[in-house]
C-alpha cells in the first residue's frame, strides 16, 4: 500500500473495530478502486460481508482474494468457515487442508475447524 493509503486503511480498520462496518466498507472500497489486487482490503470486505451476513458477498470477496493471493491463508480459512456452514462439507476440507499446507502448522486455526467438521459429521 502507499503511503496515502495507510491513514484511510488504519481509519477504515478502526471503523471495522468499531462495528462501523458500512461506513468502514465505504473506505475500503475506494482504496479497492486505485488497486483491486490489495489482500488486505479484499480479505476485510470479506470480514465486512459476513458482519451484514452478506454470505455470498464475503465469498465473493474471499474467493478473489485467493485468486490474486492464492498463498493467502486467512482467506482460505473464511471460506471454509462458509462452506462449513453451508455444510458443503467437501469444499471446507479442501480449504482447510489448503490452508494447513500453505501455513506449514505455524497456527492451529485450520485444523480446529477441520475437528470441528469431522465432529459434525460424526
Amino acid at each position: 500500500m502507499g503511503n496515502k493509503t495507510i491513514p484511510i486503511f488504519d481509519e477504515a480498520m478502526s471503523l471495522f473495530k468499531a462495528r462501523k462496518y458500512k461506513e468502514a466498507e465505504s473506505l475500503f472500497l475506494s482504496l479497492i478502486e486505485s488497486n483491486r489486487e490489495n489482500k488486505y482490503v479484499l480479505f476485510q470486505l470479506g470480514k465486512i460481508r459476513l458482519q451484514l451476513r452478506d454470505i455470498k458477498g464475503a465469498e465473493s470477496y474471499f474467493k478473489e482474494c485467493i485468486q490474486y493471493f492464492p498463498k493467502n491463508c486467512y482467506p482460505r480459512l473464511e471460506l471454509g468457515k462458509i462452506y462449513k456452514k453451508q455444510r458443503k462439507t467437501k469444499e471446507a476440507e479442501e480449504q482447510f487442508y489448503r490452508y494447513i499446507e500453505i501455513d506449514k502448522d505455524r497456527t492451529p486455526h485450520a485444523r480446529i475447524e477441520l475437528g470441528k467438521l469431522y465432529k459434525e459429521q460424526g
